[in-house]
């Protein structure tokens, strides 16, 4: 005698092999459904993180590397919005002038 699962739309020699087959794939979807809610709050986690970073990284270039900040800040505040435009600050060419000159220190 053969068993049919509903759920899977599949044919089996046992009823014994139909229900392990349904339990197996109820586990893989719960399985499926944890790993994604894993992964989104993994990479919440990981967008807070580079969100601080890049704020701490600007403060930083602000305070202690005044000459290279707007870069910093430009690039930083770029890099995690790709899809938004960012609003770029014009340097003076006295800053671009030190900052190429730091470049061959």
């Amino acid at each position: 005698m053969k068993f049919y699962s509903e759920m899977l739309d599949k044919m089996f020699d046992s009823e014994s092999d139909c229900v392990k087959a349904e339990c197996e794939a109820k586990k893989k979807e719960k399985d499926k459904i944890r790993f994604e809610q894993e992964k989104a709050a993994a990479k919440k986690d990981l967008e807070a993180g580079l969100e601080m970073l890049t704020k701490k990284t600007i403060e930083y270039f602000n305070k202690y590397e005044t000459n290279l900040a707007p870069f910093a800040e430009t690039l930083l505040s770029s890099a995690g919005q790709k899809e938004k435009r960012v609003e770029r600050k014009v340097i003076s060419e006295t800053d671009f002038i030190n900052l190429l000159e730091s470049f061959l220190k």
